[in-house]
């Protein structure tokens, strides 16, 4: 898709946040997003195989308590999180804050199932899903409770975490 638009071949395209990079380097405008039309919408879920996760969960509850650390750095010390993007994505300083700060590029790693489930049930009425699965039964809300209850016992008075136990309560129960 970002080679048709840069081509010429197409005037417009619809791609996900990864190639936002890419179409910032290539002169392109980004012209909407999809968080205009769907506000905070649930995009890039994590997803696991639910035995490999039942197997082994203390190692998923430790990289979402890692997910959750990254957010918090990201959202409190953004010269930080811009600086660790500029050393491992291996691009610039400019590229790295257009990626880091850019306000539509929303970052939760929290289940957001209320979200999750209304987007479901969204595609479901325009057809692009037809499934009648049951999508609640896939969805894990307790491996992130138990990995951001850990993150608040070590850190009780920390109030992006304590957000962030607020905004689960109100998107998961």
């Amino acid at each position: 898709m970002l080679e048709a638009v840069k081509s010429g071949k197409v005037d417009v395209g619809i791609g996900a946040s990864s190639i936002f990079l890419q179409a910032k380097e290539s002169g392109l405008a980004i012209v909407g997003w999809s968080n205009d039309f769907f506000p905070q919408h649930p995009c890039c879920r994590i997803v696991a195989k639910g035995k490999a996760v039942s197997g082994d969960p203390d190692v998923y509850r430790a990289f979402l308590r890692a997910l959750l650390q990254a957010e918090k750095i990201k959202d409190t010390n953004p010269a930080l999180a811009q600086d660790i993007t500029k050393r491992y994505m291996n691009i610039d300083d400019n590229l790295a804050s257009m990626f880091v700060r850019e306000p539509h590029q929303h970052v939760s790693v929290d289940p957001d199932r209320k979200r999750v489930k209304q987007m479901w049930h969204e595609l479901k009425e325009i057809n692009y899903v037809t499934s009648e699965l049951d999508i609640n039964r896939y969805i894990n809300t307790q491996l992130y409770r138990d990995a951001l209850g850990e993150l608040i016992r070590r850190n009780p008075k920390d109030r992006y975490y304590q957000t962030a136990k607020m905004h689960f309560e109100k998107q998961d129960n």
